[in-house]
């Protein structure tokens, strides 16, 4: 079998309208960009109103035509925020500016330049909150423009009674909240977003008018000044497969410290493919430090088929009202979320106190993020025991035997929060089922779909979970035809009307969705661990508790930069053997331990040796000859 590795709610009204995105805020380490541009003079803009309103010129962003006392910067500054926590866990840096971005379009990967006035559109016959420039999803925009009219929202909302009237006290965080959302709405627009898939993917999902993505005619002046809006499931997966994720690995463990005596660090070493790990998330609510950092050791590891790089994340600064130490037989949990779109997987755990090792250890097996077999399709998740004692996962020698129990695969439509997935109830983990796993806003993940295995299992070695196949229907597989399509606005657009958009070409989710959650129970059997009631050690399951998320995938075998499953829809690429991968893929992969060509650093050592020792036997020989001659 030749594998090739992968990587694999309510919503309540706002007081406070920004939800702090826990990952990282810095708009500029993101692939893709918004610029919101607050003009402080009229200026040349665009001009994509097909005919029917116009676009160009983008006049000025006046704060003070809005109400009474209005900051001009503090708006600006909450609008960006606002706008950038709609689109948090995503690919998307969100600046604000005051100049016209000059971009290079051949080298931007989709940045969107979002004009912000607050004039209205020149028009009192139609109501036009936003227009979006609109692509083609069969075509990679790398440009794309929209227009905000703030002056409609203030014609329409801000009377007597209305929800932009200035008599509301939090009257600034209502304008905020209704520029950010249609801003963010026309960015999706840009980004291959219709309004069709705003719609709740099933019962399970809250309302409609909730949802970013809504036409106009759904939504009132109350729910655009007062409701904390967000992407649909549907939505944020088509989102998460075109923009990609800035949140890929998720660990949460529930630790105990078997020793007699404390431990004042951690040590938590995994391995990665990635250059660099960046930890863009920590929940260490329980857990005695702070701040961990991250240490690269070595290159060139064997694991299972690959050279994986070894890394140290090292936890050694104690909480502000912490000892910083781990008291004997006691628990703790650590979550941490990762950055890179490369596997983390755990090889160890390593207590320590001062500079003594503690001798016994946390119990954790290492999770990869799936393999696919390219003959079949099937997609697989490997587990393995790193209680082992080999330098690669092929040759295995175990020291000591591990079960899990309760170990299940769901899928999730987006990313739930660090801090959901945590051991609850002595045991009994979040389960997508019991409504605990939420995202940062607080928003219900619900699972699409789960695998569950059998009640225990044995794992002396590696232990391969069949989870899937490529040829699985996708969770989001949706076709739009622009044939006969007339772009524009519709009658007295928002409230009775809306604007066609006329997208055409596919929008799809990552395989096998957009986030794979694991959950198990790992019990060493007949363990040796300090008992802190019995003060003596004891022998017995010793249980640590897993919590794991990773993203799906967007499968591109033949790097061609287009999903496979659209390849062979369109039949730009062949599938004749129906297993979802091109049959234009490269065959040829690198050697690996298994493959003829791969020989390991000492079987070349022993034949260079035993090369300088043939030479020096002929250099002696034909010395000998001389002297007999």
């Amino acid at each position: 079998m030749r594998t090739i590795s992968f990587l694999l709610g309510i919503i309540f009204p706002v007081i406070g309208f920004s939800q702090n995105c826990p990952y990282t805020t810095d708009p500029n380490t993101k692939l893709n960009k918004i610029h919101l541009y607050f003009p402080t003079i009229n200026t040349a803009f665009p001009n994509f109103g097909s005919g029917q309103i116009s676009t160009d010129p983008l006049t000025v962003f006046d704060a003070d035509a809005l109400f009474s006392g209005a900051s001009s910067s503090d708006l600006q500054e909450n609008i960006r925020d606002l706008v950038a926590d709609h689109f948090c866990e995503l690919d998307v840096g969100v600046l604000k500016t005051q100049s016209l971005p000059v971009l290079n379009t051949t080298t931007n990967a989709r940045a969107n330049i979002i004009g912000i006035s607050t004039s209205d559109d020149g028009n009192s016959s139609r109501i036009v909150f936003g227009l979006a420039q609109g692509i083609d999803l069969s075509e990679e925009a790398n440009l794309s423009y929209a227009s905000i009219w703030v002056g409609e929202l203030k014609n329409e909302f801000s009377g007597t009674g209305g929800a932009l009237n200035s008599s509301h006290t939090d009257i600034s965080k209502r304008w905020v909240n209704a520029i950010a959302t249609t801003a963010a709405h026309e960015a999706a627009h840009n980004y291959g977003l219709d309004h069709s898939i705003a719609l709740p993917s099933s019962s399970q999902e809250d309302t409609l008018t909730n949802h970013l993505m809504a036409e106009g005619n759904t939504t009132d002046g109350n729910n655009r000044a007062t409701v904390s809006k967000h992407f649909s499931n549907t939505s944020f997966g088509a989102l998460a497969h075109r923009l990609g994720l800035q949140v890929n690995t998720l660990h949460s463990w529930e630790l105990i410290n078997p020793n007699n005596q404390a431990a004042d660090q951690l040590i938590i070493t995994v391995f990665s493919k990635a250059n660099n790990l960046t930890i863009n998330n920590a929940d260490l609510s329980r857990c005695p430090w702070q701040a961990p950092r991250v240490e690269h050791i070595s290159n060139n590891h064997w694991l299972f088929d690959d050279i994986y790089k070894k890394f140290e994340i090292i936890f050694d600064q104690p909480q502000p009202d912490s000892s910083g130490q781990v008291p004997a037989g006691h628990r703790f949990h650590i979550g941490l979320a990762f950055e890179e779109d490369e596997a983390v997987i755990v090889v160890g755990v390593t207590l320590k106190n001062g500079n003594l090792t503690l001798p016994l250890s946390p119990r954790t097996v290492g999770f990869d993020q799936g393999f696919i077999d390219t003959s079949t399709g099937e997609v697989s998740m490997r587990i393995f025991n790193n209680g082992i004692d080999s330098s690669r996962v092929r040759q295995l020698s175990t020291t000591r035997q591990i079960r899990l129990e309760n170990l299940r695969i769901d899928f999730l439509p987006r990313v739930a929060d660090l801090k959901s997935m945590r051991n609850f109830d002595g045991g009994i983990f979040p389960n997508p089922e019991q409504d605990r796993l939420v995202d940062f806003r607080g928003l219900k993940v619900l699972s699409e779909g789960n695998v569950e295995q059998q009640q225990r299992l044995i794992l002396d070695t590696v232990l391969a979970v069949f989870f899937g196949k490529l040829t699985d229907p996708r969770r989001i597989n949706i076709t739009f035809d622009s044939t006969g399509c007339v772009k524009g606005i519709g009658p007295g657009d928002v409230f009775n009307g809306k604007i066609n958009y006329c997208f055409h070409g596919t929008l799809l989710s990552l395989f096998p969705s957009t986030m794979i959650y694991v959950t198990a129970t790992i019990v060493e059997p007949n363990a040796t661990y300090f008992d802190p009631n019995r003060n003596e050690f004891v022998t017995g399951d010793l249980r640590t508790y897993v919590q794991y998320q990773f993203s799906g995938i967007k499968p591109d075998f033949n790097n061609n930069g287009i999903d496979d499953l659209i390849d062979i829809k369109n039949g730009t690429s062949k599938d004749a053997d129906g297993n979802g991968i091109p049959d234009d893929i490269i065959k040829e992969l690198p050697p690996t331990p298994e493959s003829p060509s791969y020989m390991p650093w000492w079987f070349w050592g022993i034949i260079i040796v035993l090369g300088l020792i043939i030479i020096f036997l002929l250099i002696n020989r034909n010395r000998e000859t001389d002297d007999i001659r």
